[in-house]
């Protein structure tokens, strides 16, 4: 950053520019700098803007010295994204890459960026135990039903979801009517805005989001993210039909959100408990680094391994959409999916605006990576930290700024040493 808000990379350094939507519209890229591992997601005014852009960033420079031509950014493309898409789904069966490193990758090529909390990459509950003394990664019963969206870990719910698209198609469907809204299992989504927020209030850029979001206040104390097995029965159980949410990576090997070091004003929940810190399962022994290496364990399990593929046929993959994703109880309101309705057409500048509000706050699908079931993983990924997190231990790590917290006070990083 050479000055505010104003950004430049060497034309030499290059990178990758990856074509991004924003609001459904194809305006975006990501900036992928080789030199410098930074990203940065340029937004602009229309398609043609973004392809005048693109091209000119990818038309490699000529040396004034010699003439050669250097740099230069790739981009990508439909061909490409499908060629590294198979590349890399043989790595993982061959098991050259953990599932941590699947997830992300795969999250990249479907559109996601860590850059757009409306895009955010979104990565699965592996777990069911939040209350055991210790966990049991032995035991099937320790997991998530990784085959079945959130919405139908509970049978009561999933057969709720199952009545709530049959009524739906019934009433407003029968009649053929062309605007008719498409039927659907679940009226909100389980990777958006807010929920990318709702877990990581506790540290910035994120703190400063989500007050933004709430009129510069914090939510309510009872909704905030509070307790790590309260949230799972409120995704997984049968208490109510809203709240079907996946996570965020920072679940596998962060551990920031988890604790409020800085004494951010949370509130009082109705029960009376202060909101500070997120409160964390027995076996996690009150470490939020103790969390996240179990957390991760389980991810790198031989159950998880053997059923993540199941996953991302719904999330990537063939169940995402049409008569799978029915079958699966999988599918989500209409506007959260790619190319149903462009703005463009729009006229009515409320109805747009409202439109855009929906697909920016309510969650967006990721691109569709495979329409052919998943392959199973045969192979154990080779030896390393993301594959073996039980070789993970605590380091205490000084704060960069001392001056904003309290002396002495030391977060966590993990090493596999």
């Amino acid at each position: 950053e050479i000055a505010p808000g104003v950004f430049r990379w060497s034309g030499a350094q290059g990178g990758k520019l990856a074509r991004r939507l924003w609001l459904q519209r194809a305006t975006a890229f990501e900036i992928q700098s080789r030199a410098c591992a930074s990203s940065m997601l340029v937004c602009l005014a229309s398609e043609d803007a973004r392809t005048a852009v693109v091209d000119s960033l990818q038309r490699p420079l000529s040396s004034i010295l010699d003439g050669r031509r250097v740099g230069g950014w790739t981009v990508d493309s439909a061909e490409s994204v499908g060629k590294e898409r198979r590349r890399l789904c043989k790595r993982w069966c061959a098991g050259e890459v953990s599932n941590l490193e699947y997830l992300l990758e795969l999250n990249n090529l479907a559109g996601r960026s860590f850059n757009n909390i409306s895009r955010y990459p979104v990565m699965p509950w592996v777990l069911a135990d939040y209350t055991s003394e210790t966990l049991d990664l032995s035991n099937p019963a320790t997991f998530r039903n990784l085959a079945k969206p959130m919405g139908c870990q509970d049978p009561e719910r999933e057969a709720a979801f199952q009545a709530r698209y049959e009524d739906w198609e019934r009433e407003h469907c029968s009649d053929g009517a062309e605007d008719a809204v498409p039927p659907f299992h679940y009226g909100s989504f389980y990777s958006t805005s807010a929920h990318v927020l709702h877990f990581l209030v506790r540290f910035e850029p994120f703190t400063t989001h989500h007050r933004a979001l709430q009129e510069g206040r914090f939510d309510i104390p009872d909704r905030l993210f509070h307790s790590v097995a309260e949230s799972w029965l409120d995704t997984a159980g049968n208490r109510n039909l809203s709240d079907v949410k996946e996570l965020t990576p920072e679940f596998y090997y962060s551990t920031e959100f988890l604790s409020n070091p800085g004494n951010l004003p949370l509130g009082t929940r109705q029960d009376g408990e202060r909101v500070g810190d997120v409160q964390l399962p027995p076996w996690a022994r009150g470490s939020p680094a103790e969390f996240i290496r179990q957390h991760r364990a389980a991810l790198e399990s031989p159950h998880v391994t053997a059923h993540l593929h199941e996953w991302v046929d719904l999330v990537f993959g063939f169940r995402q959409r049409g008569p799978p994703a029915v079958a699966a109880t999988n599918v989500f309101y209409y506007l959260t999916y790619d190319g149903v309705v462009d703005t463009r057409g729009i006229t009515d500048p409320v109805q747009r605006e409202a439109l855009e509000a929906q697909m920016q706050h309510f969650g967006q699908c990721p691109h569709q990576l495979f329409t052919k079931a998943h392959p199973v993983r045969k192979a154990r990924p080779s030896k390393s930290a993301l594959s073996d997190p039980q070789d993970l231990r605590e380091i205490p790590v000084p704060r960069a700024d001392p001056g904003r917290a309290p002396p002495g006070l030391t977060s966590t990083r993990l090493s596999d040493e």
